[in-house]
């Protein structure tokens, strides 16, 4: 193999392999810890008698899990992107990849129970109990 083909040492269509392979894991533990995870501390929140102090407890455990759990992000693509001397071919592709999985529709569809487990949780701790109960049920339910 020519050395024109090759993106962090290995060839072009293994490294794009490779994060076909890493990518759906990251967005499944994204979307089990942490929009499932989220989900459920927005109920307990919601539950309790303190919903935004809770809310913004729980808020921020889970920026640490988010953070806990950054190693399942493809390794090879973190390479590339730290990677400093890039040739023309390693940035077409390091473009070409995160265009490709981390684009913001693919992100939003791969990522949804992530986005609405967080956004729920961060309503709740931005008063959405209040809200609820002062503005969009008297409406609703007269």
């Amino acid at each position: 193999m020519n050395e024109e083909n090759k993106v962090l040492d290995m060839d072009v269509n293994e490294f794009v392999a490779e994060m076909e392979e890493q990518f759906p894991i990251w967005f499944e533990k994204l979307n089990l810890v942490v929009g499932l995870g989220s989900l459920g501390f927005a109920f307990v929140a919601f539950k309790s008698e303190h919903s935004e102090l809770v809310g913004w407890f729980l808020f921020v455990i889970m920026v640490g899990v988010i953070l806990s759990i950054r190693h399942y992000f493809p390794k090879k693509l973190k390479l590339l992107r730290k990677k400093k001397e890039k040739t023309l071919l390693e940035k077409v592709v390091l473009k070409g990849v995160e265009s490709e999985f981390l684009g913001v529709s693919k992100f939003f569809v791969d990522g949804f129970v992530y986005w609405v487990g967080l956004f729920s949780l961060f309503a709740v701790a931005n008063g959405f109990k209040t809200v609820l109960h002062t503005k969009i049920l008297p409406v609703l339910f007269g």
